[in-house]
This record gives C-alpha cells, structure tokens and sequence, in this order.
C-alpha cells in the first residue's frame, strides 16, 4: 500500500449538507437507543415483578437492574467487535451480520425456554 497522499479533486470533497445529513442520521439513532434505555430504566419498578419470582421484590429489582446494566457493559464490545469486521469486510457486510446474529440469538433463547418450560411444569405460558 502506497504512502503517497492523493490530491484531493473536486469529486473526492465531501459537501457540507452531507456531513450535516449525516450528523442528522446518527444523531437521530442515538437519540432512539438512549430513549430505549431510558423506557427500559423508567419501567424496572413496574416491570421487575413481572419477570423475576414473587417473593423478593428487592432481590427482581436488583436483578431487572442488572439487566439494565448489562446492556451498558456490552455495547462498547459490540462496537469493538463489528467495528472490526467492518474495517476488514465492509460496512455492508458488518450490517448484515449484526441483525443475523440478533435473531438467531432469538431464535435459540425461544427454544431454550420451550424446554425449560416442558421441563417444569406451571412454568411459562
């Protein structure tokens, strides 16, 4: 790979109504991640009985709020690991991975918990 820098043409300069269209982009999918984790922090009072056992509210909250924290955690290695993909296959290629590796995920923890609840019985729906 060569070390020489190229001139910069007319064709290769980057218009300002573009870098501000996408400013516009990426600051409208941060906005919708942030009010998603805002939606998801508000509901832990209401929602954490709903998902732990009864018995221990403390003990569902703490636990929904480690959910919460979870997902804080794994972002940074997210960005890390399709980053890099990215960088080396392509930003389409990184694209498409990520939403195949979501429903997948979706579709194995869907069969996991068939089978936790064929395995006990009153669990589930």
């Amino acid at each position: 790979m060569s070390s020489a820098s190229m001139p910069v043409t007319s064709s290769n300069q980057i218009t300002t109504s573009k870098i501000w269209s996408v400013i516009l982009a990426s600051s409208v999918g941060t906005m919708i991640e942030w009010y998603d984790f805002y939606i998801f922090g508000t509901l832990a009072p209401y929602l954490a009985p709903k998902f732990y056992p009864p018995g221990n509210e403390l003990f569902a909250y703490l636990a929904y709020l480690a959910t919460f924290f979870v997902g804080f955690a794994v972002r940074p290695f997210g960005a890390l690991f399709f980053g890099r993909i990215g960088d080396i296959t392509g930003r389409n290629s990184s694209g498409r991975s990520a939403p195949q590796l979501r429903n997948s995920r979706l579709v194995l923890s869907r069969h996991f918990d068939r089978a936790t609840c064929a395995a006990r019985p009153g669990a589930g729906w």
